[in-house]
């Protein structure tokens, strides 16, 4: 190599970015599951590996199912009956588990999923009165999966799909041994409440760094801002980051923070990030492999330094501006840059976190009565 040429003006930049982006440690190496951000095998990103080339999944009813708004037993009986795997007699007689396929009502007729559900004159009854006699009609005209998405896809459903379920069930013996109907409406039942939520000021002689991650198709970044107790900025920070996991960048945003905060001489600082299950991994709760370890690993060592330093989580409205730093990281055109003075975009927010403005929050409460 000729005098004078750094090894880093021979690397295209992308390389360069994924190479400051690493974090390394004396580890042995070890084998891990890269669409995970645990690093371990999981059957949800394995699913994913299916859309990878192009692929394209056309098939995408099973997504309106689980999206209904009703018990998981009707849901589970939408899915049966969609794929035609119900226990009806036409399937028993198909595994070698009946003697005859025939339905005991229509006698010369396969009593097949499709028949218990649509085609049989007494079902057919029922969703006449349900939908009108013109719209059965024409919707008969369709296959059995296609009229089964139509109907799911009705603007209605999530609201009267058990009615018209349960006058099935009161047809049907075999679906009405399967699914029961008082076991349908569950006693503990989820409530929405509002809250208002607030940015989490530290005491007098503490410092609060809040940090967050991003990930989308462009990329990921970084991103975090150092203010005193009384809510005025000191200073923050904004990266690229090599993942394209959110709770990996998560993590990465919590090291970079824990980093460049030690070296500013901060000894007295809460870490605030809304990731919970980051916060998990560094409190020690985790069982990840691969990078997502190494960076945890990293944060856990920072933390144990002579300073005092804690990290707990907050709700994501709590955390505006970090989050507004982390999206402006994704700029491929910065590795890190250190900010004395608040960005465009971030002072509304800034103002709005000192003066304790509330912020409406819309929260799941469980029942249990």
């Amino acid at each position: 190599m000729a005098r004078g040429v750094l090894f880093g003006d021979l690397l295209p930049d992308d390389l360069k970015n994924k190479l400051t982006c690493c974090c390394i440690t004396d580890d042995e190496d070890e084998c891990y599951w890269q669409l995970s951000a645990t690093g371990k095998f999981s059957v949800s990103s394995a699913y994913e590996l299916t859309n990878i080339d192009g692929l394209d999944m056309q098939d995408t009813g099973w997504v309106k199912i689980w999206k209904l708004k009703i018990p998981n037993r009707i849901r589970a009986f939408l899915w049966l009956a969609r794929h035609e795997r119900l226990a009806c007699n036409a399937e028993r007689y198909r595994r070698h588990l009946g003697e005859a396929d025939t339905c005991p009502s229509c006698v010369d007729r396969s009593k097949s999923v499709e028949h218990i559900i649509r085609d049989c004159p007494n079902i057919k009854r029922i969703w006449n009165k349900l939908l009108g006699t013109n719209i059965v009609q024409g919707l008969s005209n369709h296959n059995f999966r296609q009229w089964m998405d139509d109907q799911i896809a009705g603007k209605d459903m999530e609201y009267d799909v058990e009615e018209k379920l349960t006058w099935i069930f009161n047809q049907k013996d075999d679906i009405l041994r399967a699914f029961h109907i008082q076991s349908i409406i569950d006693n503990s039942q989820d409530e929405e409440c509002m809250i208002q939520v607030r940015s989490q000021k530290p005491d007098n002689d503490i410092f609060c760094l809040n940090v967050d991650g991003s990930v989308d198709g462009t990329g990921a970044g970084c991103g975090g801002v150092l203010r005193g107790h009384d809510g005025n900025w000191i200073g923050g920070f904004m990266c690229l980051c090599n993942t394209n996991h959110p709770t990996v960048a998560e993590t990465w945003a919590v090291l970079q923070g824990l980093r460049w905060a030690w070296k500013k001489g901060l000894r007295k600082l809460v870490v605030q990030c809304d990731s919970l299950e980051c916060v998990e991994w560094i409190h020690g709760r985790h069982t990840t492999r691969g990078p997502a370890r190494e960076v945890i690993e990293a944060c856990q060592s920072w933390m144990g330094k002579d300073w005092n330093v804690t990290i707990y989580h907050i709700l994501r409205d709590q955390n505006k501006v970090a989050d507004l730093l982390a999206r402006m990281g994704k700029d491929r055109a910065l590795i890190w840059r250190d900010l004395e003075s608040p960005p465009n975009g971030t002072r509304q927010l800034l103002e709005e976190d000192k003066l304790g403005y509330y912020w409406p929050r819309r929260v799941t409460v469980r029942n249990l009565s």
